[in-house]
C-alpha cells in the first residue's frame, strides 16, 4: 500500500525543467560563431543565425534548435541527443 501511496505521490508532483546550458558560453557562440566543446545541453538556440559556426564536441543535448540556422555549421563530434531540430 506504501508503495502505491509514493507512487502517487511521485506521478503528480510537478518536476522543474532541467536547463545545464552555459549563458556565458550561448553569448560567446553568437558573437565569435564558435563554441568547440561547448556545455550548450538544453540551450534554447530556437531561430538562432549560427551558418558556418564551429560547434565540434559540443553537447547540444536537449537543446532546442527549431528553426535555426546551421548551414556550413562544423557538428563534428557534437552530442544532439534528444535535441529539437
Amino acid at each position: 500500500m506504501m508503495r502505491y501511496l509514493l507512487a502517487a505521490i511521485f506521478a503528480f508532483t510537478p518536476v522543474a525543467a532541467v536547463q545545464a546550458e552555459n549563458p556565458a558560453q550561448v553569448v560567446s557562440l553568437k558573437q565569435t560563431m564558435a563554441c568547440v566543446g561547448c556545455d550548450l545541453s538544453g540551450a534554447h538556440l530556437r531561430v538562432a543565425r549560427l551558418p558556418g559556426a564551429d560547434l565540434t564536441g559540443a553537447d547540444l543535448s536537449e537543446a532546442d534548435l527549431i528553426s535555426a540556422d546551421l548551414g556550413r555549421t562544423n557538428l563534428t563530434g557534437a552530442n544532439l541527443t534528444n535535441a529539437n531540430l
